[in-house]
């Protein structure tokens, strides 16, 4: 409904909940490689896959079905504009370092572990922060107070999650996660910019009469656009 809702209206409203449903393909994509890469690690020094051999192909011929499809949706979020397709991104983080602790307490399906019901609430008032931040997202007009809403929000969610996890993590541990999760959070930047200096040069390559028109991409970063 996300997607459909999304590619048929390109409403604003739409890319949060696109995140959230791209979150499926992205988290089982990260599951699937590394079970591929453990059951490659298992062979290689064992002789013997850990799972059956038709799980294991199934795993591998997922791995780039998944990834098909989150290059072709990814691909028109970042054309249309990599700050929507930041918010788009910002539940990754906390959403991957929420998997990982699952996996790490038992998997995703147990019920019975005290440590995983131990941080509900914190989960909740993450969830209850992205929602602030998209509406407030959603509100404010120019770019860089997106741009800073965006970053202030990234960091202290992402410490918050990392602070909730019964782990022990030091400072410097810390800050690298944050730093981390900020770089991707914008990476769509970067996408847009690779996008749409593409885009120019099939357009000159299939237009060379235009070719001297066209010139590089401008990538409108910071300037409001309608």
């Amino acid at each position: 409904i996300a997607y459909r809702g999304w590619k048929n209206s390109g409403a604003k409203w739409t890319y949060s909940w696109l995140g959230y449903s791209m979150a499926a393909p992205i988290l089982s994509w990260m599951l699937a490689l590394t079970a591929v890469g453990y059951g490659a690690w298992v062979f290689v020094t064992t002789g013997s896959l850990p799972f059956s051999f038709p799980i294991y192909i199934l795993l591998v011929a997922y791995v780039p079905f998944s990834l098909w499809i989150m290059h072709r949706v990814i691909a028109r979020v970042v054309r249309q504009d990599w700050l929507l397709a930041s918010l788009t991104a910002l539940p990754f983080p906390f959403l991957t370092s929420w998997l990982l602790f699952l996996n790490w307490q038992g998997g995703l399906w147990s019920t019975d572990n005290p440590q995983v019901h131990s941080t509900d609430t914190d989960r909740a008032l993450v969830f209850l922060a992205l929602a602030v931040t998209t509406g407030v997202f959603m509100k404010v007009g120019h770019r860089l107070v997106k741009i800073g809403l965006l970053t202030i929000a990234t960091a202290l969610i992402v410490t918050f999650t990392v602070s909730a996890i019964p782990v022990s993590i030091g400072a410097f541990s810390m800050i690298l996660i944050i730093l981390a999760s900020i770089a991707f959070l914008f990476t769509p930047a970067y996408l847009e910019s690779r996008l749409k200096r593409r885009d120019a040069l099939s357009e000159a390559n299939a237009n060379p009469a235009r070719s001297g028109e066209s010139g590089e991409a401008v990538t409108h970063w910071f300037s409001n656009t309608q």
